[in-house]
């Protein structure tokens, strides 16, 4: 580690330069000095205890020019710099290690209503080295044109060309290049109409690995919807086909991954990854890699859900998918990326699960924000991971609020032999729907829907359904809505004919009072195979009075599986919020699931699962805030649960120059007589706006029958911005 005197001469140069660039009117940014202190007791029953200590110190740099040339032309230059030094003693070892961050960036940009013209380039490049052991370096530079015509009333037109370079400081273990030119345009010549097209040329050459990528993409899209007869009927449509041919060119190493086209993403909270239909969730498979969506890994709150994040990808068809990218919207270090488990889920109906791979580490970055989960490669339709957000035991969690996950990439990873290969896959997704009112009153409509799935790497799927609807209102107590459809296609190249059914009748006898019958299911015959699903559920909601809230359901449903299994399920549950005075919330949860599941020649099998929850939070004052719950889970195939929580805080300062707060954090899992605890006192002076200086400790402490984790941890950091 060098010398303190060292170090207060760097921090004091870095701080006299931020002041003297303050007096620039176009630049802003800050610097950033921080220094952590990390000690961690393991004792392992059995073994001797275990003890590490380390320090750590970070030095950060961010500067942003901008000047405006001309009213439509700007200029923008901008650099952030980053250092970590870190020793750590262990076993009667010490280690020293330092890493390095560099991101310098140049943009120009010429920007209008109707053109947009812009050029830029940036590098990222990081250092590592461990004790007196050679320095590693990882660069990549990216440069990017844009050019882009968007008149009104015509097709919008935007050119991009990018290259990207890749490699380490003597190009022996990464040397890649991207090169890619993008062409889109966007054009509505009536308002029910839109038409898209993107085109690309890209070219992937690795030269460590021998392998060259040449790909050819086309995307177009037809979107259409409109009413006619004074919204009597209303007809859409869309036809969305996508082109991508890769000539390959491998030398014998290495492999090649060739991307697959989902056409859905979907979402949901469980701890039941087995069983259960996921939300829709677009943004999950709409290609862009930056933008946040609502699935959270980062540290929950006391009060916050900390079920599994359940999320994946229709693709269309059963496609063989072995590498599933997932993409954050932030960077994360190794001992916050390290402690993520994975888990891979493939579905053939996306409502029954089966386990595909268990993975306890996947890589992140270095360049790209996402983790690589690699896995045995399935053959399947749908694809789901699950994931536990961020526990709060992991050091310096608090940090990470929000890890918002912004993409899922599937691949197909194959390893590269001596050959020239051409691989082209042509995808085609249509989709039309029809909706004619026949009745006003009661309303009776006439539905037909139409959907196609194609690809020449995969097989054809459609669907062509027709059904009846009515909803009709009695008066302002009583509704009832009803629906029934024919479905006819091929699915998987297999003969498919189903018949679908619902109906629903609504008792609303007073605002505070609703109730809700619902019947739904399906009868479904695919290539000679014959499945089943029927349920009815009762729901109901009622507000007593102010601050008695009350829900009720109660449910059965029936399920045949294609592979002969039968699923006779009973569901009850109730729910309470109670809020007896402004500054207490009592909530009161209690869940039961009991189904008998059979198949021919087998005795029956009971699985149960029951869970009740009650919970307190009391916030007497802004400043104050106190939670506590218990929770008991009972399922036939696990250990039976009972989680205790209880956390609470303290901020007696919120919004002033000053902010101090303290929390406390405990949790008690029963079934594997696991104790949580974090203690996490913090204090932080806002000097301006821009500049803050801050300190805090973390108590962190996990234990069991086996084993027992501390760590203690404090940091400091003081930002000057200008």
């Amino acid at each position: 580690m060098k010398l303190l005197a060292g170090r207060i001469t760097l921090a004091g140069s870095i701080l006299a330069s931020a002041a003297s660039l303050t007096f620039a009117d176009d630049l802003s940014g800050y610097v950033e000095l921080s220094a952590a202190s990390l000690s961690e007791t393991n004792e392992i029953q059995g073994l001797p205890p275990f003890r590490s200590d380390t320090s750590s110190y970070r030095s950060r740099v961010n500067f942003l020019w901008t000047r405006r040339i001309l009213p439509n032309f700007q200029a923008q230059a901008g650099a952030f710099y980053e250092r970590f030094d870190d020793s750590i003693e262990q076993l009667g070892f010490d280690q020293e290690s330092e890493r390095t961050r560099l991101r310098p960036y140049v943009r120009l940009t010429v920007r209008s209503p109707w053109l947009l013209g812009e050029i830029g380039w940036d590098r990222n490049e990081e250092t590592a080295r461990t004790d007196d052991l050679a320095r590693l370096r990882l660069t990549r530079d990216t440069f990017l044109a844009t050019a882009g015509w968007y008149p009104v009333e015509l097709p919008s037109a935007r050119l991009e060309l990018s290259r990207i370079e890749d490699r380490d400081g003597d190009r022996l273990f990464e040397d890649r290049t991207e090169s890619a030119i993008r062409f889109t345009s966007d054009y509505t010549p009536v308002e029910s109409t839109r038409l898209y097209y993107r085109g690309a040329l890209e070219e992937v050459e690795d030269r460590i690995e021998g392998t060259d990528l040449r790909t050819t993409s086309h995307n177009g899209q037809v979107i259409f919807s409109d009413t006619y007869f004074d919204s009597r009927w209303e007809l859409g449509g869309s036809w969305n086909t996508t082109h991508r041919q890769t000539e390959i060119e491998a030398a014998g190493t290495g492999e090649v991954v060739l991307p697959v086209l989902p056409v859905g993403g979907f979402f949901a909270l469980d701890d039941t990854p087995d069983e259960g239909i996921l939300d829709p969730a677009p943004l999950v498979a709409d290609g862009n890699t930056l933008v946040g969506t609502a699935i959270n890994l980062g540290l929950v709150p006391p009060a916050g859900d900390d079920r599994p994040r359940n999320f994946g990808l229709d693709l269309g068809i059963a496609r063989d998918v072995n590498l599933l990218r997932v993409w954050v919207d932030r960077d994360l270090p190794f001992e916050i990326a390290s402690t993520f488990a994975w888990e891979v889920w493939t579905s053939d109906d996306a409502r029954f699960w089966f386990q595909a791979a268990v993975i306890p580490l996947a890589p992140f970055g270095p360049f790209d924000n996402r983790f690589e989960l690699r896995f045995p490669g399935v053959m399947s339709r749908y694809v789901k991971v699950v994931v536990r957000p961020l526990a709060p035991t992991v050091p310096d969690a608090i940090s990470y609020p929000a890890i918002l996950v912004t993409e899922v990439e599937p691949f197909s990873a194959q390893p590269a032999n001596d050959f020239q290969q051409t691989v082209s896959d042509t995808r085609n997704l249509a989709h039309a729907s029809s909706r004619f009112r026949i009745l006003e009153r009661p309303g009776l409509y006439y539905e037909t829907t139409y959907s196609l799935v194609t690809s020449t790497r995969g097989t054809t799927s459609w669907t062509l359904s027709n059904g009846i609807s009515t909803r009709h209102q009695f008066d302002r107590v009583w509704g009832v809505a009803a629906r029934v459809s024919r479905e006819d296609g091929l699915d998987q190249d297999r003969d498919r004919t189903a018949y679908v059914y619902s109906a629903a009748v609504t008792a609303n006898p007073f605002e505070t009072l609703r109730n809700s019958l619902i019947l739904s299911g399906y009868v479904d015959e695919t290539g000679g195979v014959r499945t089943e699903n029927r349920g009815v559920v009762f729901n109901t909601t009622a507000l007593v009075y102010e601050g008695v809230d009350l829900n009720f359901l109660a449910g059965t449903s029936y399920t045949t599986t294609a592979d002969g299994f039968a699923n006779d399920a009973v569901l009850l549950g109730a729910g309470a919020t109670l809020i007896p005075h402004r500054t207490v919330t009592v909530t009161l949860r209690y869940d039961d699931r009991d189904a008998t599941i059979s198949t021919e020649g087998v005795p029956d099998r009971q699985d149960r699962t029951r869970s009740g929850e009650a919970s307190v939070a009391y916030n007497p004052v802004p400043a104050v805030y106190f939670f506590a719950s218990r929770r008991k889970d009972e399922r036939t195939t696990e250990l039976d649960r009972t989680t205790d929580q209880f956390a609470c805080s303290w901020s007696p300062f919120p919004g002033g120059a000053l902010q101090v707060s303290v929390s406390y954090n405990e949790a008690h899992f029963s079934d594997l007589s696991d104790t949580t605890k974090s203690f996490v006192p913090f204090v932080r002076w806002n000097i301006n706006p821009r500049s803050y200086f801050e300190i805090a400790y973390q108590a962190l402490t996990r234990e069991s029958d086996l084993a027992r984790l501390e760590d203690d941890i404090v940091t400091a950091t003081l930002r000057i911005g200008f």
